[in-house]
């Protein structure tokens, strides 16, 4: 990631934040407020005109990715089941493979993808369509290179999270 791609991901992290600290808020002092009008609030006092801020957008995504899977493949790598990952099912989402050089079972994937989230070696476009990389160091070639569309990352995200947490695997 780039210095102005990192400081946009900490404004989309912060207002998100920040919204969900209001929402939490409101919902104590002001129970009937709708989501709507505390949007509209939240986006006149915190967002001050910033036009490009929605909530769920590419930097929310990949925090999502983040906690559901770059995190928990710390902790529950070893019991990640070694499936082919080409033969997932769609609720896994879609892939273009462009690089992978290793094993392609879901927990190689899963590793790649989680160097890519930590070591920022990601980038989205103005589609919201991903680009994730990841490599052996820092001086080594690209190893891996994966392009998808956010709703391939919701899905994978929601898919591998039902994995671990319910122990639901694709057969």
């Amino acid at each position: 990631m780039e210095d102005d791609e990192t400081k946009e991901f900490a404004f989309h992290t912060m207002a998100l934040f920040q919204f969900m600290q209001d929402f939490v808020y409101a919902l104590k002092e002001e129970p009937n407020l709708t989501v709507k009008k505390l949007y509209f609030r939240f986006s006149e006092r915190r967002l001050k005109g910033y036009k490009n801020f929605a909530l769920l957008n590419q930097d929310t995504l990949i925090l999502f990715a983040f906690g559901l899977i770059a995190l928990p493949k710390e902790t529950f790598f070893d019991k990640i089941p070694s499936i082919d990952f080409l033969s997932l099912p769609e609720n896994w989402g879609t892939w273009d493979v462009k690089i992978w050089a290793d094993s392609r079972d879901i927990k190689s994937f899963v590793r790649h993808l989680r160097n890519s989230i930590n070591h920022g070696l990601f980038s989205s476009d103005k589609n919201i369509r991903f680009t994730f990389e990841d490599r052996l160091n820092e001086n080594s070639p690209i190893n891996f290179r994966v392009q998808t569309d956010h709703d391939s990352i919701f899905k994978f995200s929601k898919s591998f999270g039902d994995g671990y947490i319910m122990n639901k695997w694709p057969k």
